[in-house]
């Protein structure tokens, strides 16, 4: 567990190293915008949407695993988290967002229903995404995952 505290107090000070120009607000959505966008195109399984929405090096952290890179998603977990998604119901039960100069973190509870392969899901979710502003946008740059089933 210190060893995953340390790898995400790394990505957050890289993700806060930053140059360049700063948008106005107008220019760009909130960072909770970005995330609602990443989540539709996964339900929507349009998957040029979701990686625009990725820096390259995202790291993302899901059921004790990890993937490394935008590409290494896209080509890993990415097609099976759209499947999974098309066929749930989300609802956000609960979200925090901090920003704090070119970096943001939004924190987010939820409730997914749903069939997935001939199987019932309930569950309850937790989300941690770290974007950081790149010229006029909001980019993911990691993403942790955690999910528990809730019995009726």
């Amino acid at each position: 567990m210190k060893k995953n505290s340390i790898i995400f107090s790394a990505i957050v000070s890289l993700a806060l190293i930053g140059e360049g120009k700063t948008p106005t607000q107008n220019e760009m959505p909130e960072p909770a915008e970005t995330v609602r966008q990443f989540h539709q195109a996964l339900q929507q399984c349009d998957g040029k949407t979701a990686l625009r929405l990725l820096a390259k090096d995202v790291v993302i952290y899901e059921s004790g695993g990890a993937e490394l890179s935008r590409q290494e998603y896209a080509g890993h977990h990415m097609p099976l988290d759209m499947e999974f998604s098309k066929n749930m119901k989300r609802v956000v039960t609960a979200q925090t967002v901090q920003k704090a100069g070119d970096t943001a973190i939004v924190f987010s509870e939820s409730s997914t229903r749903g069939t997935f392969k001939d199987k019932e899901y309930n569950l309850l979710g937790k989300e941690t995404i770290v974007l950081k502003r790149m010229e006029k946008h909001w980019k993911i740059t990691h993403i942790h995952w955690s999910s528990m089933s809730v019995s009726e």
